[in-house]
């Protein structure tokens, strides 16, 4: 137990040696490596060509408490993403939602101390729509169905058997609300004893660029598409500091460059609602009172034109009325595609070329119809720094010429 560099000396230095060796501090550390892994949520889990959601990820985790109170955690995640794709064939439905970036989270305690948290975000840039918002939705829906049990009159006849129970049991609750006061006053007491123990709190949040595409995918307008964006939302150097957040928290954020555009559907060119700006946004709080300051050097310029405010009322709507409606309907009813055959005649339709994908088409009947197959070939190709990729989408009558759509 004793250094082994240290020479041996009399009996009076040995028990000093044992007097340090009950103060050594002991460490206990953990470390986990997870790499590649590939977490799958269906949306409708009884289906077999349900869409999903996928994460993927490297993950590296350490982990370090002392006998003394501090603790240190660090994670590291590599290449985070998210897809959604069609279960059945994930290779060629992959419909990048988040592209890679790098997350680490560092964390530091000391016992009755102080706190600290770090979060570091790489380039981050997310293309989303409407439909992949529905999706989520249904799949917390699924989840929350499996993990809540559903209520049964079981519950509603024990609350009302334990309701007329024994006049014991009502004098005992009588006698209750006495005991409780006696403890409340204790709890008083006690906690006027003890001094209140202050600690130093922080975290950090840092990220380097931000880029977050929304896209115009409902389809009551006629320049609806799933590749033509909405909104775009861009920042850099973004930093935010808060502390104390326990007693008198305090807070401060700041951002490099700040930007938001939207989409003229008429010129097919992103304009902008508001130009480049730098700003920090202090907040505080002391007690019940709250305070907030925004603060720049430049002059913040909002352009609100015709086009944008036409094509957002009417997105928003669209969405509104599409949500609303259709939360009452079948699941499978939750699609932006619907095929209508008003030929007069039956019609087999399949996208993914395999015999037992084709679906027969009744005269004037419609099917929903995911075309995940085209989504996944734009908007994996979807480049943030121009404005638009047209796509198009052909027909092939059977022994005839392609009909551009």
């Amino acid at each position: 137990l004793e250094d082994p560099h240290k020479p041996k000396t009399d009996a009076t230095s040995s028990e000093l040696s044992l007097d340090v060796q009950k103060k050594r501090v002991s460490k206990l550390s953990a470390e986990v490596a997870i790499r590649d892994p590939k977490i799958c949520l269906l949306e409708f889990p009884k289906d077999k060509k349900s869409k999903a959601l996928m994460l993927t990820s490297s993950l590296d985790i350490s982990f370090e408490s002392f006998s003394d109170g501090r603790q240190n955690a660090l994670v590291k995640m590599e290449n985070l993403q998210f897809f959604k794709c069609r279960f059945s064939n994930p290779q060629k439905t992959l419909v990048s939602i988040v592209r890679p970036f790098d997350l680490t989270v560092a964390y530091r305690s000391v016992a009755n101390q102080s706190l600290e948290a770090d979060l570091t975000i790489s380039d981050f840039k997310m293309l989303f729509s409407y439909q992949d918002f529905k999706m989520i939705n249904s799949i917390k829906d699924a989840w929350l169905a499996l993990i809540i049990p559903p209520k049964t009159e079981g519950t509603s006849s024990s609350s009302s058997s334990s309701s007329s129970s024994s006049p014991s049991s009502a004098l005992a609750t009588q006698e209750a609300p006495a005991k409780s006061k006696t403890a409340e006053v204790k709890k008083e007491t006690t906690d006027k004893e003890k001094p209140k123990i202050i600690m130093q709190e922080r975290a950090t949040v840092k990220m380097n660029a931000m880029t977050i595409v929304l896209i115009d995918d409902c389809l009551g307008t006629e320049e609806a598409s799933k590749f033509v964006p909405l909104i775009s939302i861009n920042g850099n150097e973004l930093a935010v500091e808060a502390s104390d957040w326990s007693s008198e928290m305090k807070a401060r954020v700041s951002m490099g460059r700040f930007s938001v555009h939207h989409f003229n559907s008429l010129l097919y060119e992103l304009e902008p609602v508001i130009e480049d700006w730098t700003m920090a946004v202090t907040a505080s709080s002391v007690g019940k009172l709250f305070s907030i300051n925004i603060t720049s050097k430049e002059m913040l310029n909002i352009n609100v034109s015709q086009a944008f405010l036409e094509t957002l009322v009417m997105t928003l709507n669209y969405w509104k009325s599409d949500f609303y409606d259709k939360l009452a309907e079948d699941e499978h009813e939750r699609h932006s595609v619907f095929l209508l055959n008003e030929t007069g005649v039956k019609v087999t339709f399949w996208l993914t070329g395999k015999d037992e994908d084709k679906r027969l088409v009744e005269p004037h009947t419609k099917i929903p119809v995911d075309i995940l197959e085209l989504e996944a070939a734009d908007r994996n190709r979807f480049d943030f720094a121009t404005a638009y990729n047209q796509s198009h989408l052909s027909i092939r009558l059977e022994g005839e010429q392609f009909f551009p759509l």
